[in-house]
């Protein structure tokens, strides 16, 4: 299992002098090698970029936002992809948590590659669970309509 390196997410977990304690998350980053996950988010339309869970900064909430990425490989360079994360467990799918990206308008394979991602503002939402499959998908398109908003 490919893990993060601690010393790049100590490195990279930014705290400025603005910074606010009721949103923690407005000056996070991380980063961390791109590794398989259960390939659902994919089977709803929403592929996501997996990484260890141990690559989450220190004392993020569990819940979904809104995240810049870039992708740490010469084919990507200078380019920069707006998502929204997924930190915490995962009771709809019946798995265990995870810590996942889908970047919005990319479908390109980038196992193995390294990506650092940045926190932008406040969580949209805590972790939920869903009655269906259904009510789970139109959360999501909700959650992208509000993340690609806070990103501009």
């Amino acid at each position: 299992m490919q893990r993060c390196d601690t010393r790049i997410l100590r490195k990279n977990f930014f705290v400025d002098s603005s910074y606010n304690s009721s949103s923690p998350s407005q000056f996070m980053r991380f980063q961390g090698n791109v590794q398989h996950g259960l390939h659902k988010g994919k089977q709803f339309g929403f592929p996501t970029v997996n990484f260890d869970i141990n690559c989450a900064p220190e004392g993020l909430e569990h819940g979904i936002y809104a995240v810049r990425a870039r992708i740490l490989a010469s084919e990507f360079e200078g380019q920069e992809f707006g998502g929204m994360m997924h930190y915490g467990p995962r009771p709809a799918v019946h798995a265990e948590a995870s810590l996942e990206v889908h970047l919005f308008d990319f479908d390109r394979d980038i196992y193995g590659k390294e990506v650092e991602v940045e926190i932008v503002g406040e969580r949209i939402r805590e972790v939920m669970d869903f009655d269906t499959l259904e009510g789970l998908v139109e959360q999501l398109a909700d959650d992208e309509r509000k993340a690609r908003k806070i990103l501009g």
